[in-house]
């Protein structure tokens, strides 16, 4: 520590001072850029940390259905609330001390900014959607509807993919129009 009683030995007591104090009760170095005998003062870094988090983030695509969510790592599912943002530190800490994360972290190149695990992720609670051909929607992802007979209808659009929309509609439909040209959706 580089502090002695002035006569050469261990001092009766140390001051807080005098002391490195480490962020968490176990912490993984990333680096030591001091050297054993090397001169140090306050501004000098004495241990990089990997990054330790205290919650983790899941990142879903920003048209993603916002609702709770699992993710799957491993054999093991676990939740993720609705914002995303996993703040139980007994889940962060299962996470992080996983075999699936200790081995991304192994072979993920080193660099700044967040480490990125990708696991696989679906709804917490499954939800019911209708599948309609694109063409019988009018309107964005804030303000959506299709035409049931004339008569629209606002829907929530889930996802879509290969000539397929999937909705959530406000009232339930079994046909929707398909010639929709020059129809607009009423404003919310």
């Amino acid at each position: 520590m580089g502090v002695n009683d002035g006569a050469g030995g261990v001092p009766s007591r140390i001051e807080a001072s005098h002391v490195l104090w480490i962020p968490a009760p176990t912490v993984t170095p990333s680096s030591v850029p001091v050297r054993l005998g090397d001169s140090v003062d306050t501004s000098t870094v004495f241990l990089a940390l990997e990054d330790s988090r205290d919650a983790l983030r899941l990142s879903v695509p920003p048209d993603a259905y916002p609702a709770d969510h699992i993710i799957t790592l491993g054999d093991t599912d676990y939740p993720v609330p609705a914002d995303g943002v996993i703040t139980d530190p007994t889940l962060t800490a299962t996470i992080l001390s996983s075999s699936e994360y200790a081995t991304f972290v192994r072979s993920a190149p080193s660099g700044d900014g967040p480490v990125q695990l990708p696991v696989s992720w679906k709804l917490a609670a499954p939800i019911t959607v209708t599948v309609i051909p694109p063409a019988s929607v009018i309107g964005d992802a804030t303000n959506a509807c299709v035409f049931a007979s004339g008569t629209p209808i606002p829907v929530s659009i889930v996802s879509s993919q290969l000539g397929r929309t999937y909705v959530l509609p406000a009232t339930p439909i079994s046909t929707v129009d398909t010639a929709v040209e020059g129809r607009s959706c009423p404003s919310s």
